[in-house]
């Protein structure tokens, strides 16, 4: 069962970050609004950031879970989702799945650093929630406006 819950977090861990890096990337690109852009970019350098620690966390484990290489199914089609929203669109489409990411995300790591059974993750997930907190938060801000 162990195993199960590090490669469960491991998993949707690594995922989350490849999907804000190609979502951020798509914002750079697409969005309308500067305030967007800079989420954009700070999406972009804190999960590049998170991926690093991440691996970095792998290295000499034992029994390291096997993170993903890429995105599932479900965060797949996200990206898609934003890829064909309108221009006029675009700015809010990304934002709601942002907050709906966001949230997805902290719960996530909250509960891995609360409950997590590998004591590296857990450490991990608490010192990369307050990142993932302030981006919610950010998220909640805009959407707000």
């Amino acid at each position: 069962m162990a195993q199960d819950e590090k490669q469960g977090f491991v998993t949707n861990a690594v995922i989350g970050d490849i999907y804000e890096l190609e979502a951020g990337r798509l914002a750079l690109r697409r969005g309308v609004s500067e305030p967007v852009r800079r989420l954009a970019e700070a999406l972009i350098d804190d999960h590049t950031t998170s991926a690093h620690q991440l691996t970095s966390t792998f290295r000499g484990m034992e029994s390291a879970p096997q993170p993903p290489l890429e995105l599932d199914e479900r965060r797949a089609d996200m990206i898609d989702h934003l890829r064909k929203a309108p221009d006029d669109a675009f700015d809010a489409r990304f934002l709601e799945q942002q907050y709906l990411a966001h949230e997805e995300s902290v719960r996530l790591f909250r509960g891995f650093a609360e409950s997590g059974d590998d004591p590296r993750l857990r450490l991990f997930a608490a010192a990369s929630l307050p990142t993932l907190e302030r981006h919610l938060e950010l998220v909640r801000g805009l959407r707000s406006h």
